[in-house]
């Protein structure tokens, strides 16, 4: 990894997430949101993503665990 690069390990139950019409929210809808937010602090990104899926089920019952795990390389002090 090269430095500041951002990590994402997930499980099933944010990439299958249903929204009112029984469309997935997929791994390119989790992607973007990593995308817009790769440089936040971990726990924006993480807010971002929990949002994202929230408002993407709109009131549905989550079936399905949700777990994500964030890990940023962080940059070398400079010398």
């Amino acid at each position: 990894l090269a430095p500041g690069d951002l990590v994402c390990f997930y499980s099933d139950g944010i990439t299958e997430c249903e929204a009112l019409d029984e469309e997935e929210f997929e791994i390119e809808r989790l992607t973007e949101v990593l995308r817009q937010n790769r440089t936040r602090p971990l726990d924006e990104v993480l807010a971002a993503i929990e949002s994202a899926v929230t408002d993407y089920r709109a009131g549905l019952d989550q079936g399905d665990d949700q777990t994500v795990i964030l890990l940023r390389r962080e940059r070398s002090p400079t010398r």
